[in-house]
């Protein structure tokens, strides 16, 4: 389908399926059948009194009128709640032509800057990882599964445009595997950090809170008896990075980097919440802002950049070791 045709089919179809509900419930609704008239008004039900019960002794029966009356008002209730979408679906309709031309002109614009287009790339990504992956956390999906998930969809869309880094320890590793040159590793890494900023500050709108929890903390004990310190937590969150950043310097494609992000999650989330990702740990330490969410935020920065830097410098001395 071109592009021409597609918004104007986006309008038949929507003109038509609405066209199917009011010719629906043009037909009066039987007493064994149906006692409701369905509206489409927020989903509510429009229930037609008298039509589905015997008439009381001493009172005249509904006569043709009043069951046009009922028609009507259920007519007049679907258009009035399918007139905003229609004229929303016609507006974009007309928008999509001049929409197109912007397009054009700004893709002339960064394409010759290869590395503004990689760094919004990477902006992106990040943003929909922290909306996304905390948004399900949030909602009581397993944190694992929930991170390694959007990770894989992630690594997929935006690992053919930036490498999908999504990550300032990967990108951080990779500039210490010689990988990428350093004004590359300073944009990508600004640029997640900025992205997983405004991830927090969208997903604290849409859910309405009024103090955004999911930042990473030192447990006091782990289920099982045992407490880790300050030390350990840096040296698993350490581990945790450079497990990630292997993975992605071993050529790893999507779904084994998502399966690293799980595994870490698996090990990490009762200890320290998994941070692996400075720009993870930083977005909802910022947007929280309590004394408690930035006690230990250093931890959540430093460690895995240093497990991203070890496992690049790894990568490079095993490399140069074969030589």
């Amino acid at each position: 389908m071109s592009r021409t045709r597609g918004p104007a089919v986006l309008v038949v179809a929507f003109a038509a399926a609405a066209t199917c509900g009011l010719v629906r419930n043009f037909a009066v609704p039987r007493a064994s059948q149906r006692p409701a008239v369905a509206t489409l008004a927020g989903g509510a039900l429009a229930t037609s009194a008298g039509l589905d019960q015997p008439p009381k002794p001493g009172t005249p029966r509904a006569s043709a009128h009043g069951h046009a009356a009922v028609a009507s008002a259920s007519v007049a209730m679907q258009l009035a709640a399918l007139a905003k979408p229609f004229a929303f679906c016609v507006l974009l309709g007309l928008l999509a032509s001049p929409v197109r031309k912007m397009q054009g002109k700004l893709h002339d614009v960064l394409k010759k800057n290869v590395l503004l287009v990689d760094s919004l790339a990477e902006l992106s990504a990040t943003f929909m990882l922290i909306f996304f992956s905390f948004g399900a956390a949030l909602s009581g999906v397993d944190a694992a599964v929930a991170f390694g998930s959007v990770v894989l969809v992630l690594a997929t869309i935006f690992g053919p445009i930036s490498g999908g880094h999504i990550n300032p320890a990967v990108t951080f590793g990779l500039f210490a595997a010689g990988k990428v040159d350093g004004k590359k590793t300073a944009s990508y890494i600004c640029a997640q950090c900025v992205g997983a900023l405004l991830g927090a500050l969208a997903l604290k709108y849409c859910l309405g809170l009024k103090v955004l929890g999911g930042f990473n903390m030192i447990a006091p004990s782990v289920h099982g008896g045992f407490s880790v310190g300050i030390w350990g937590a840096f040296a698993m969150e350490a581990l945790g990075a450079a497990l990630l950043v292997s993975t992605v310097l071993a050529g790893g494609t999507a779904l084994p980097v998502a399966a690293a992000v799980v595994v870490a999650h698996l090990l990490l989330v009762p200890v320290t919440g998994c941070g692996i990702n400075p720009a993870r740990s930083l977005a909802p330490a910022l947007v929280n802002g309590s004394k408690e969410a930035l006690k230990h935020l250093w931890v959540f920065l430093a460690a895995p950049m240093l497990g991203g830097w070890l496992a690049g410098s790894k990568a490079c001395w095993f490399a140069q070791g074969k030589k």
